[in-house]
């Protein structure tokens, strides 16, 4: 739903009609109830004047794609030319092989129209980059295999007042 069509909306529905039909709530609707009909006001007038609309953002002419969603052929051109990057720079040295994917994802992006974050992201998503190393030289913030559990004291042979105490 475009967001001139959610404005009609709750315009109608703060003016107690059915947006569907245009027919008056009946007076006990919770569309009629005062608190109601001024959230739906204010919500109405922040839309309204909101800098963050759709239309009012500026378009850089160089990524006319950014927000917008990956078509299935957008995407299989991505994998296929994912899958050629990976062939040419399988043999470089890992600081190579990073700088090589950082100009080939500027270059793909600049050929979709979107910024080299989404590309990161789309292959992320569709788990080519996960699949290929994650083109990251950092290491991981955890353990990839969790630490083993500490056992609980074993009960003492002779038992104490001190062992029936629990926190």
């Amino acid at each position: 739903m475009d967001l001139a069509n959610a404005i009609e909306i709750i315009r109608a529905l703060a003016d107690g009609r059915d947006p569907a039909t245009g027919q008056p709530f009946l007076p006990d609707s919770p569309y009629q109830q005062t608190d109601t009909v001024r959230a739906l006001f204010t919500a109405l007038e922040a839309l309204e004047q909101c800098p963050r609309r759709r239309e009012a953002w500026p378009v850089d002419p160089n990524k006319p794609k950014v927000g917008s969603s990956w078509t299935p052929e957008e995407e299989q051109q991505l994998r296929d030319a994912f899958a050629a990057h990976n062939t040419q720079s399988e043999n470089l040295p890992i600081a190579a092989k990073e700088a090589a994917f950082a100009a080939w994802r500027n270059e793909v992006a600049a050929a979709h129209g979107r910024s080299a974050g989404a590309i990161t992201a789309r292959l992320m998503k569709i788990g080519l980059l996960a699949a290929a190393g994650a083109h990251t030289p950092y290491p991981p913030r955890y353990p990839v295999q969790p630490p083993e559990p500490i056992a609980p004291p074993a009960p003492s042979a002779n038992p104490t007042a001190a062992d029936d105490f629990h926190f």
